[in-house]
């Protein structure tokens, strides 16, 4: 549109602001026709630009009446948005909310690599839901305390990094409320003690679990009732007690033993202790608990650690350990079972958890799963690159050209839409670039030095047993997962450095 009246014509120029790409257009000379194609003004038929690749444009005026025209000069753009800004006048700004702050499509405004933690949408604009955080929004929220407020349930964490935001639940403790109270602690901030006879109890309740031997009831302020004793007080006096009295932690008999009989528990006729039958010669059943048995036909009263039986010559089985067999193994690898005696899962635990019995539940750090957590989600995971932490299958399916449970199989050209070769060498590139080299295979460089193993070499080896070799005193343990090559030292067990359980030393457990 121009000024009436106006006969001179002006020569335009067009200049552009570097920090908004922002068209501010001015005319050389202070009259004659002329506009100033201010952006606003764009939708109103004053100016026309071209758009992005394309090099012609068309521009309608009407000057009323005929005017002599002098110059008429056009601009159009020729290269893409500065950093952090898009659109057609890249007049919008980038979301700081980009994996790389500000790094988006120049067109759409789309983030390029995904949001930063805390954040989700493909303009990163949206916050986890409740009870989410993290890259993806894919982690859960520990066990933060709730809150009512103003008839409102909230029991947040942050949706960045999952810090509780009120506190924990009773009975968790932590930044994100993961941890557990430790044993003889309950409630709010783990700050109360279990009764006093209790040997461990609920950690939101404080109600005992497990009283210490000879005590009984909810808070374990009860001894066991007349003739029984031990943990539990499961277990009975003897039947040669001269009364029925016995003392409710040990078992001893209060009153001495009947004639004949002998021993603290008056479990000892025979001489020799540990015998029964005639003449005192044959041995109680080796797996009898302190070796006691029945005099006449040997069968044991009590069994040890592990075992069950008339003569306590069966070992714990279906999935069960400890005294009696009344304990449950945990998450054991392929549902195996666990050692009879301690419960420990002797061939590893399930994805997902970890523990001597495999009965803590691990979280993964984003990008890997599986047992330990050792294994990576696979480079081709589309968006997040994030992956189930137990099976390791993409949350956000497979990047194009790339298909299979855990996107590890390469799409073949067959049944593939006809894309840009350009995108193709593109979107390889950009794998080649993501692959970072974290771990090395053996006889390759960055193995850790001796005695140190796992990411970043920043473990020390247990109590691994040392050989010699060529003269050279070699005990390394793997430098990937920590796994004693040559076994442990005496009073050591498991994979690592676990200490041999209450009862045994040595090597391999002896008794």
């Amino acid at each position: 549109m121009c000024t009436a009246g106006r006969k001179k014509t002006s020569h335009l120029t067009n200049q552009h602001d570097r920090n908004t790409r922002q068209n501010i257009w001015r005319s050389l000379e202070q009259s004659g026709l002329w506009t100033d194609c201010i952006q606003n003004y764009l939708s109103r038929g004053q100016c026309t630009m071209s758009e992005y690749g394309h090099s012609t444009a068309t521009w309608h005026v009407d000057l009323g009446k005929v005017h002599k025209i002098a110059h008429i000069v056009m601009y159009f753009p020729y290269e893409k948005c500065k950093f952090g800004w898009f659109g057609s006048y890249c007049e919008n700004k980038c979301s700081e909310n980009c994996r790389v702050p500000g790094k988006c499509d120049w067109i759409t405004g789309l983030c390029e690599g995904g949001c930063q933690a805390g954040w989700e949408s493909p303009e990163c604009d949206k916050k986890c839901d409740d009870g989410k955080f993290g890259l993806g929004c894919t982690e859960f929220c520990g066990n933060c305390r709730l809150i009512e407020i103003e008839e409102m349930e909230y029991g947040k964490c942050r949706h960045v990094d999952g810090v509780c935001i009120y506190g924990c639940n009773p009975g968790y403790y932590g930044d994100r409320c993961l941890q557990h109270c430790p044993n003889g602690f309950y409630g709010d901030k783990c700050s109360l003690q279990c009764p006093v006879n209790c040997t461990y109890c609920h950690i939101e309740t404080g109600v005992c679990e497990e009283c210490y031997p000879g005590f009984t009831g909810p808070d374990c302020l009860s001894t066991c009732e007349p003739g029984r004793y031990a943990i539990g007080c499961y277990q009975r006096r003897s039947p040669f007690c001269n009364t029925p009295k016995c003392d409710f932690i040990s078992g001893a008999c209060v009153d001495g033993c009947k004639t004949d009989w002998e021993g603290m528990q008056c479990l000892e006729w025979c001489p020799v202790p540990a015998y029964y039958g005639e003449d005192c010669s044959l041995p109680c059943p080796q797996n009898c608990l302190e070796g006691h048995c029945h005099i006449v036909d040997g069968s044991c009263f009590k069994c040890k650690v592990g075992y069950k039986g008339a003569n306590c010559d069966e070992e714990c089985e279906g999935g069960t350990f400890g005294l009696d067999c009344n304990k449950t193994c945990g998450n054991c690898e392929h549902m195996k079972h666990c050692q009879h005696v301690t419960g420990v899962c002797t061939h590893g635990c399930n994805p997902g958890y970890y523990g001597l019995r495999c009965t803590y539940e691990q979280f993964c750090e984003p990008g890997y799963y599986g047992i330990n957590c050792m294994q990576r989600c696979s480079s081709h995971c589309n968006i997040s690159r994030v992956c189930h932490q137990r099976s390791g299958i993409c949350k956000d399916g497979c990047e194009i050209g790339w298909k299979g449970k855990l996107c590890e199989d390469e799409q073949t050209n067959e049944g593939r839409s006809t894309i840009d070769d350009h995108y193709t060498i593109y979107s390889s590139a950009i794998a080649v670039v993501l692959v970072i080299c974290l771990r090395c295979y053996t006889y390759f460089i960055l193995e850790c030095d001796d005695g140190k193993f796992g990411r970043g070499c920043t473990e020390f080896c247990g109590n691994c047993s040392m050989i010699e070799r060529e003269e050279m005193e070699d005990w390394k343990c793997c430098h990937v997962d920590g796994f004693c090559k040559y076994g442990c030292n005496p009073g050591y067990y498991g994979d690592r450095w676990q200490h041999c359980p209450n009862g045994f030393y040595g090597d391999k457990w002896l008794m």
